[in-house]
């Protein structure tokens, strides 16, 4: 993994955060990927590709953190729902992106900055927005 102001001038002003909530839980980073402060937290697994690039201020979580029903919350605050994140090689995340819970990104793809990945991108293409929808295909 690498981050820093070599390959990015903005990697110094953004520290990478790699954040596991449960005892099982993973984050897996394959090979010559960058990370310009990103944070990762994982309850269950979050798996990187190879040569994946992740643009300033991005968060990967594959956890709600908290339960979303009121009553669920009263008896465990701590339990959200959770489900594995798998980024596949050679995608471009951009900066400020959100990517949640239960997401495979698929091998060569592009999340345009500030986007909502909230369901599953199919390989070689371009997604943007708020939720991310695919704009083009490379």
């Amino acid at each position: 993994m690498r981050s820093g102001y070599a390959t990015n001038p903005l990697a110094p002003n953004h520290p990478v955060v790699l954040s596991t909530r449960t005892p099982n839980a993973r984050i897996q980073i394959g090979k010559d990927c960058g990370f310009t402060g990103a944070t990762l937290v994982a309850a269950e697994s979050i798996v990187i590709g190879d040569r994946v690039l992740v643009g300033a201020n991005s968060t990967i979580v594959d956890t709600d953190f908290h339960p979303l029903h009121p009553h669920e919350r009263m008896l465990d605050i701590l339990n959200g729902q959770h489900k594995p994140i798998f980024i596949e090689d050679d995608v471009f995340i951009g900066m400020n992106c959100l990517i949640l819970k239960g997401v495979r990104i698929g091998r060569g793809s592009v999340v345009g900055a500030g986007s909502v990945v909230v369901s599953d991108v199919p390989a070689g293409v371009i997604v943007a927005g708020n939720p991310a929808k695919i704009v083009r295909t490379l």
